[in-house]
């Protein structure tokens, strides 16, 4: 009769997990979640924190500091304007106002005003912590008067000669009978040319005769300082050129010993004398 040997093989239990590990995993992921809601508990306390110095930076720190209320303006112009920020404070109102906290000042705003005051071509706004604004300005150059205390500048502005350092000096006048404002700057160009061009040459004064003509009545500082009248054409030609065209006419004359009281230069070829 034969014998089973027995089996030296043990049953190993399915479960072979040590109940002291699992207890050691439970408690790391108790942990854990603890950690992650700490953070996210100081994230939250942080944004709020965050979000509360935004709030109150501006308002107590900047919009509703007394150390940020304008109490000076300074003025830097080459001209009338220098220096004289509280006159022109007063074109400025209601934008800019003394005792006005600066952080709610619009430097655009205030450019737009700078520029209606008819004697100002350009201008810059810098603001100043803790308290100043300061206005970098380029003022009008008068060309002509115009009457009654105006007087007019190469882009055919008109504003007050009070208001214009540069109209201290004798200007010429310019006769507005047409009030088209090209014909305008025709008269001021014409000015221009001979201020810059003709150092001999002083106008006296530019009517505008017609749409076509411009009456000038100028000295010529050579040969006596003799006065003429002129007619210039309007728009055909350069000025540079129609002023050579005078001056070799001018010269004309007193070789020839001629004498004329003016010359009609809208003629292309020649300058016709003109006579009483």
């Amino acid at each position: 009769m034969a014998i089973k040997k027995g089996s030296s093989k043990k049953t190993t239990p399915k479960d072979n997990k040590n109940p002291a590990a699992k207890t050691e995993g439970q408690e790391g992921g108790a942990f854990r979640k603890i950690l992650f809601t700490l953070v996210i508990l100081l994230a939250i306390v942080f944004c709020s924190l965050v979000v509360w110095l935004v709030c109150m930076i501006p308002g107590q720190l900047m919009y509703e500091n007394p150390r940020f209320k304008l109490r000076r303006i300074e003025v830097k112009s080459s001209g009338y304007w220098h220096g004289k920020g509280d006159k022109l404070l007063s074109r400025l109102a209601p934008e800019v106002v003394l005792d006005t906290n600066i952080f709610r000042l619009n430097a655009g705003e205030i450019r737009k005003k700078l520029l209606a005051v008819p004697s100002i071509e350009e201008a810059e706004v810098q603001f100043v912590l803790p308290d100043m604004v300061v206005f970098n300005i380029r003022e009008r150059i008068p060309r002509a008067e115009v009457g009654g205390g105006a007087v007019i500048d190469e882009s055919g502005k008109i504003f007050k000669r009070s208001e214009s350092s540069a109209a201290n000096r004798t200007l010429p006048r310019l006769i507005i009978s047409n009030p088209d404002k090209n014909l305008q700057k025709e008269a001021i160009q014409l000015i221009t040319t001979a201020t810059r061009e003709c150092k001999h040459i002083v106008i006296e004064s530019v009517k505008i005769e017609s749409a076509f003509c411009l009456e000038v009545q100028l000295i010529t500082l050579l040969h006596g300082n003799q006065r003429w009248k002129v007619l210039f054409p309007v728009g055909t030609e350069s000025y540079s050129t129609l002023f050579d065209k005078l001056q070799s006419a001018i010269l004309h004359t007193y070789l020839k010993r001629d004498n004329p009281v003016g010359f009609d230069l809208r003629f292309k070829t020649y300058a016709a004398p003109l006579y009483q």
